[in-house]
């Protein structure tokens, strides 16, 4: 039970904090280059960054050791936060490069977490992934309420700073836990060949393609108000980041 203490504790100050500095940077983005078109191209860097990554991250979670690839993860996120917090001087470049590294570590710490779930809880399998839902669901409601008020009051370096020091708690909560080898068999295999094995898998099962489809026409309807309703706010409206994350919050409640 300790350990799935420790890791919801470890999942709520990484998703909370992450999620502020994440809908701080679109909303700087934004007003510093007062450009839909760049934050479009923003969003859809990290987005792609996110996509492109799930089935390698997959394939090296198998085939090393799961806390030496988190350990490493979370030092990367720490180290790259305190770069940017060091030579942040209101460029979107430098925005675009820290979210762009902090979007692959979060790819790498959620996909861990998710395949060592079973590992880590035990028994107390069901209750965790209950209250994980229950954490993620509230981060898309909660966050960008608190972001608005929050990056009213604080500049985004500083923001940085912050979210260096809880990334760097949930380095000393991630120190207590265990978790999987890397797969002996799975290394002997060659990456190609063990993902075009998934590839046919996921190809042989009709009811995931029928999925899939829906899922991609659901996000490009979802994408289309996430993307337009900061330019709307910030660019059109000239409303600032309280309305903004207000509007957004209450959108992640819709959805």
């Amino acid at each position: 039970m300790n350990k799935s203490i420790i890791l919801i504790s470890f999942e709520t100050i990484s998703i909370f904090f992450s999620s502020i500095f994440t809908f701080a940077c679109g909303f700087y983005v934004l007003k510093i280059s007062h450009s839909g078109s760049t934050f479009g191209t923003y969003l859809a860097i990290l987005a792609v960054i996110t996509t492109v990554s799930s089935p390698f991250l997959g394939n090296l979670i198998d085939r090393n050791s799961n806390k030496l690839i988190l350990i490493t993860g979370q030092l990367l996120s720490i180290s790259i936060l305190f770069i940017f917090f060091l030579i942040y001087n209101d460029e979107v470049y430098t925005i675009f490069l820290v979210m762009v590294v902090l979007v692959f570590v979060d790819s790498i710490v959620k996909t861990t977490i998710s395949s060592n779930l079973k590992f880590i809880t035990g028994d107390y399998l069901e209750k965790v992934v209950s209250i994980r839902q229950t954490i993620q669901s509230s981060s898309v409601l909660i966050t960008p309420l608190l972001g608005g008020f929050i990056v009213a009051l604080i500049d985004l370096k500083y923001l940085a700073l912050i979210n260096m020091f809880t990334e760097f708690v949930a380095f000393l909560l991630l120190l207590l836990l265990n978790f999987r080898s890397g797969n002996i068999t799975s290394r002997n295999q060659k990456f190609i060949h063990s993902f075009l094995d998934g590839i046919k898998h996921l190809i042989s099962i009709n009811n995931l393609k029928i999925i899939f489809i829906i899922n991609l026409f659901i996000n490009f309807l979802c994408n289309s108000l996430v993307v337009g309703l900061p330019i709307i706010i910030i660019n059109h409206l000239n409303m600032n980041a309280k309305y903004l994350g207000l509007a957004e919050g209450t959108l992640g409640g819709a959805i």
